[in-house]
């Protein structure tokens, strides 16, 4: 193995690590089947040449019309989007879900040939049949402005053939081997709708850090975290920021349930001097409306330097920026336990407050689905101490240096 070939893995993971594209920006491509043979590129006509970095499409009747519908997955955001297919309303179809108990049960490798109106159409079942995907195993079949189905003839995976008769146009059948056809009713599906970015929930994410990570002095105190019986959040927000005006009014109407839960609030202003009258002028319009005892909090300089190397820390890629609001749930042992990017609900803030904030909760619970850990998480600290110096932040990266043993 050359030192160039080893080399060049190593590069591709630094990119990968880095949050770039393996290949490119690999836009879908659509090709038009013209019936003789030959396929034209229709991308662009068809919509769905999304300046994405496509990686895997999956296609459903998801609509149940007969024609097929798409989800497309993406590596860049959307990550994922719904295709509904309105262009084949008024064309017939029929649509098999197959079964085998006497080989492979869901018949994969089974071949379909339709005959309607004395036109032949054929397909074949599938497994994987995309990189990434999985497509829906009910075949959907065209056919075209077909009245009346005259045969259909199913070739199972072993070569044996069932012929059925009876089956009509527009109507989706369960065949089982061996076994008579049943008619599959139409069923209520889910509808897809786009929303509305105002509309959308928050928090945008929370981050529940498997490994807790203990701060070092001096970034506690660039966070203004003061020394207390109980957990700290860290609110960070600009005078710019209108969902962080919002955020902050509703953290300060519920400051009976931030003392009932313990929680010690920091409204940190990272708007920097030139715009620290701005943020008074604002957070005395705020207090006038919702009174507080709460003192508003200036971040130095370091503090967003700080911030983002904790944020490209926990989420191992780079941060081009912060993406206010940012609250940052400490525990009183100084370390920091839950990110949240975007608004956050109060209710579940206070309910983390309490899990979190007070108790030692194990790997095996900081999870969103049930399992067992077998071993630890392990924590970049080396990785960490370099964010660190490259943000002159010296005196934390001596901590997490001495903390490793590093000379």
């Amino acid at each position: 193995m050359g030192e160039g070939y080893v080399n060049g893995w190593a590069a591709t993971t630094k990119l990968m690590a880095a949050g770039k594209s393996w290949s490119g920006n690999e836009r879908n491509c659509v090709q038009l089947n013209c019936g003789d043979g030959t396929f034209v590129d229709i991308s662009a006509a068809t919509g769905l040449d999304f300046l994405d970095d496509g990686r895997a499409v999956a296609s459903v009747d998801w609509d149940g019309d007969g024609d097929l519908d798409m989800w497309l997955k993406n590596r860049t955001g959307p990550q994922l989007r719904f295709i509904r297919n309105e262009g084949g309303k008024g064309r017939s179809f029929m649509a098999l879900e197959l079964e085998d108990r006497r080989g492979n049960r869901d018949g994969i490798g089974a071949r379909v040939r339709v005959i309607a109106d004395d036109k032949p159409y054929s397909r074949v079942l599938f497994a994987g049949d995309g990189y990434l995907s999985q497509s829906s195993k009910r075949l959907v079949i065209g056919l075209a402005d077909a009245k009346k189905i005259q045969e259909v003839t199913v070739t199972w995976p072993d070569g044996k053939t069932d012929s059925i008769d009876g089956l009509e146009v527009n109507k989706a059948y369960r065949v089982e081997r061996g076994k008579p056809v049943e008619i599959i009713p139409p069923r209520n599906v889910p509808t897809i709708r786009a929303r509305a970015p105002e509309d959308q929930p928050g928090p945008a994410a929370r981050l529940v850090l498997k490994v807790p990570l203990p701060l070092a002095p001096s970034l506690r105190r660039t966070l203004e975290i003061s020394e207390t019986s109980g957990p700290t959040l860290v609110s960070l927000w600009a005078h710019w920021c209108k969902p962080c005006h919002l955020e902050l009014r509703e953290f300060l109407r519920r400051t009976k349930d931030f003392d009932k839960a313990g929680l010690w609030l920091v409204p940190l202003n990272i708007d920097g001097p030139s715009h620290q009258g701005d943020a008074e002028t604002l957070w005395r319009d705020i207090t006038s409306e919702v009174p507080t005892e709460i003192e508003l909090q200036f971040g130095v300089q370091q503090t967003t330097a700080a911030v983002a190397a904790l944020l490209e820390h926990v989420r191992e890629k780079p941060v081009d920026s912060i993406p206010l609001p940012v609250n940052l749930l400490i525990s009183p042992d100084g370390q920091l336990q839950i990110i949240y990017l975007g608004p956050v609900d109060v209710d579940d803030l206070l309910r983390d407050a309490t899990t979190y904030g007070r108790n030692a909760v194990q790997a095996s619970k900081r999870f969103q689905f049930e399992g067992r850990w077998y071993f630890r998480v392990p924590r970049d600290i080396e990785g960490l101490i370099e964010l660190l110096k490259a943000a002159e932040l010296d005196d934390a990266a001596a901590f997490y240096e001495n903390a490793v043993g590093k000379p």
